[in-house]
């Protein structure tokens, strides 16, 4: 629908009776639909936090949406999409690069320059202003605001995280939108590659009339992959709903592309070549989702196996559970929410890499200690004069480890 909205506003000339637009925002909703990380996440329970606060934002942004037809945009719209953005911050924080995106829609209203312009600031300032009342609410009941690390407010903080971290976001966005998990030089790999370039020469007389659509797309997919900018080795075990949102500005570009041709023929010949990457997408989903299924049943029978043995460890002071993978990143705190009197003993340590950024001059203290077995293995990913970005992986001896930590 939101899809519809735009391409409405985007060529506004065509609107009203023209079944192309339906059909491209429907075609922009199936290529959303069928990708694997809109699959994944909306099937993942982990994750529908990120599939709540990406309804509320759809909304605050079609409220929106509906007004960029008109003049002036009108007070009380803007204060009704606040408080779905604000439900959208609170279903899942990661969704505060709204105020950012929000005033991108005004490149499609019909104004001038100067008017649109005005429009723009006043979309900010009303998306900010709802962010702040959000971050208020936010400090008042948990006390702080962020993820994985402490924020810190400076630049020798903030500025090697960003390049270090943002461009690897990047790289394996674009990636995993177009051959998610597809082998290089594989067959799947070269049919998708060459369909996708024949749709973008497809693209290029179009591209004229569909500059705002492309800006808009762009600004989508950027702006909200902002959230991920100190996560990129998230992305090392398919974190598909880092990129949930920012993959609906790719749809949008794409469906958006297939409105912008001019005849039917060209149409027709647009989706043909976008056929192959649909069909690509389809199968790896459902490959995912079936993967989905087997990992849960996995889990569930070590907690069953776990939880049967609880009575024979119950006088045990540590009980460790060795040789999983990744997959079971989740069983640990999973068992301690079912049985709290698991919470001291229970130890899972799953087959994945720490990454933490540390201080240099800790660094240094570290690698003059000679290597044992119960000392984290690591490895240098960026050294900074003031921060250094590690890898580490589980000692060689955890419960020698646990016992000398």
């Amino acid at each position: 629908v939101l899809c519809y909205q735009v391409l409405k506003k985007d060529k506004p000339e065509e609107a009203g009776a023209d079944r192309n637009l339906i059909f491209a925002s429907a075609f922009c909703g199936i290529i959303f639909l069928l990708h694997p990380v809109a699959l994944i996440t909306g099937a993942w329970t982990a994750c529908r936090a990120d599939v709540l606060g990406g309804v509320f934002a759809l909304l605050s942004l079609l409220i929106l949406a509906r007004e960029m037809k008109k003049e002036k945009i009108s007070i009380r719209s803007l204060a009704l999409a606040q408080p779905l953005a604000i439900l959208s911050y609170f279903s899942k924080e990661s969704y505060f690069f709204l105020p950012l995106l929000a005033p991108a829609l005004v490149i499609f209203s019909p104004g001038r320059r100067k008017e649109n312009f005005r429009k723009m600031v006043l979309v900010f300032l009303s998306f900010a202003l709802g962010f702040l009342v959000y971050l208020g609410l936010r400090l008042s009941l948990f006390g702080r605001f962020g993820g994985y690390e402490e924020f810190e407010l400076s630049l020798s903080w903030l500025l090697p995280r960003f390049f270090y971290h943002f461009p690897r976001v990047i790289k394996k966005s674009l990636w995993d939108f177009i051959f998610w998990r597809a082998e290089p030089r594989s067959f799947a790999y070269h049919w998708i590659l060459w369909s996708l370039l024949g749709f973008l020469i497809l693209s290029l007389p179009a591209l004229a009339r569909s500059l705002k659509l492309v800006f808009f797309s762009l600004c989508w997919m950027l702006f909200s992959l902002l959230p991920a900018w100190n996560l990129s080795h998230m992305f090392l075990y398919g974190e598909s709903r880092l990129i949930f949102f920012s993959w609906m500005g790719f749809s949008l570009l794409l469906g958006g592309m297939i409105y912008h041709f001019r005849s039917r023929g060209i149409r027709s010949l647009g989706v043909c070549l976008l056929l192959p990457f649909l069909v690509f997408s389809a199968r790896a989903g459902w490959k995912e989702l079936f993967q989905l299924q087997k990992r849960s049943e996995e889990q569930k029978l070590v907690q069953d196996m776990i939880l049967s043995r609880k009575s024979e460890l119950k006088n045990a002071k540590r009980i460790y559970v060795l040789g999983l993978d990744c997959d079971y990143y989740y069983l640990d705190p999973m068992l301690k929410l079912k049985d709290p009197s698991l919470g001291d003993k229970l130890f899972i340590p799953v087959g994945i890499e720490g990454f933490a950024w540390i201080k240099s001059k800790y660094l240094k203290e570290y690698e003059l200690k000679k290597e044992s077995r119960f000392l984290p293995r690591i490895k240098v990913l960026y050294r900074g004069e003031k921060w250094t970005n590690i890898s580490a992986d589980a000692p060689q001896d955890l419960i020698l480890a646990r016992l000398n930590d």
